[in-house]
């Protein structure tokens, strides 16, 4: 768990460097954020869902829209 937690808060801080999600850089400082994003990988995981699984369903057109 420890390996995984490290994992991802690397690629979090490698994400929020991008210009494109400073908007998101408040909100991944607050309590619990990054807890989140690690039980969504979790939750996701012992759904089966793999990596590739993930890339295949592309882009939510909402979250996009979001994030321009």
């Amino acid at each position: 768990p420890f390996e995984e937690q490290a994992a991802v808060d690397a690629a979090l801080d490698a994400a929020l460097a991008a210009e494109r999600f400073a908007p998101l850089r408040q909100l991944a400082e607050t309590p619990g954020f990054r807890q989140a994003v690690l039980n969504a990988i979790e939750a996701l995981r012992l759904a089966g869902v793999d990596p590739e699984g993930l890339q295949r369903t592309g882009p939510d057109r909402r979250v996009t829209a979001l994030l321009a």
